[in-house]
């Protein structure tokens, strides 16, 4: 599993200690009631639950990378609503890719 040096957090992530919640993620040990939000080789987003990543690990593409955590379903869609608004509604960033890149690091 891919996972984004940088990671873009929903609101009920509150953890103190991002380098250890980002390992956790690598080794799938976070509650499946947590979702992932995945930037596709395609130059997608998508959200996936941890209960489903957990029970199908062959789920993700190579080149597929996690830039984000939500607490909730709902908070995960929140999160990338938020991503939209920079880049189509405040005009913030040309495409998606180049948020990516911009705010994460992520080169296409």
């Amino acid at each position: 599993m891919d996972v984004s040096q940088k990671l873009l957090y929903g609101s009920g992530i509150c953890d103190a200690d991002p380098d250890g919640l980002r390992n956790d993620l690598i080794n799938r040990r976070l509650p499946d009631t947590y979702y992932a939000i995945v930037y596709t080789v395609s130059a997608s987003l998508e959200i996936y639950s941890f209960r489903m990543l957990h029970y199908n690990s062959g789920i993700l593409r190579p080149g597929d990378l996690i830039v984000g955590l939500a607490a909730s379903k709902e908070e995960a869609y929140s999160l990338i609503l938020e991503i939209m608004d920079q880049i189509y509604a405040l005009g913030k960033y040309r495409n998606l890719q180049h948020f990516m890149e911009e705010q994460l690091g992520v080169k296409p």
